[in-house]
């Protein structure tokens, strides 16, 4: 088997090609003239473009008499004149607002600076330690409450008839008792140690008696509640 180069394979389809009349295509030579062509008609769509820009150029208008002049206006150009005028009626409309609703004026505000406290403060005060009044108040209502209720309940406790002895009453009463009592201690002391008659007997009977009554009345009025007749 015979191996044909590339370069040879080409250079044999020529001469066939050459022996049967036909012409081979020169591709390079078309590939140019097509370029060439391409870069013409760029050069023409250029030129046809710049020559546009520069006739709307001349005919563009270059100042405001002109546009005034012509009647010709671009959508997008404002005169100088009106646009300083509306300037100056916006600021005036908005002078007269601020003048007729003016910001209420500036108060500053100051801020009490925070006092150090050693944490000893509290026990200097001249009430430290002390009951607090209200406490003191509350304590005596309490107290006069609960011997209101106490009485009460002892008035409740008392038959008909019969009422409570007094503290002061008792007390004097007690007082009376007792030295009524070391008055027979002292006469029945005074006795002989023997008696033989009737009347010594009597009388000495009478005193013991009398001091037994007597130390009977002691022992009920040394009760803190002593009940007596009406």
């Amino acid at each position: 088997m015979e191996v044909v180069e590339p370069g040879s394979l080409d250079a044999e389809v020529r001469r066939q090609r050459g022996r049967q009349g036909i012409k081979p295509v020169n591709h390079a030579q078309n590939n140019v003239a097509a370029i060439q062509a391409q870069s013409d008609r760029i050069r023409t769509l250029k030129k046809q473009q710049e020559e546009a820009a520069e006739a709307a150029q001349r005919s563009r208008p270059t100042s405001a008499a002109s546009v005034r002049s012509s009647g010709y206006a671009s959508p997008h150009y404002t005169p100088r004149r009106a646009s300083l005028g509306a300037k100056q009626s916006d600021a005036q409309s908005e002078f007269g607002r601020s003048s007729s609703q003016a910001p209420a004026p500036f108060v500053p505000v100051v801020r009490a600076r925070p006092t150090r406290d050693d944490g000893d403060a509290w026990l200097k005060k001249d009430d430290y330690g002390c009951v607090p009044q209200y406490l003191i108040h509350r304590q005596l209502e309490m107290a006069a409450a609960y011997a209101e209720e106490q009485a009460e309940r002892e008035a409740a406790k008392i038959p008909d008839g019969m009422r409570l002895l007094p503290e002061e009453e008792r007390l004097e009463m007690l007082s009376l008792l007792e030295a009524s009592r070391d008055e027979l201690e002292a006469k029945i002391r005074a006795l002989p140690f023997i008696t033989e008659t009737v009347s010594q007997k009597k009388y000495k009977a009478g005193l013991e008696a009398r001091l037994t009554e007597v130390e009977a009345a002691m022992e009920a009025f040394e009760q803190p509640h002593v009940l007596v007749p009406m």
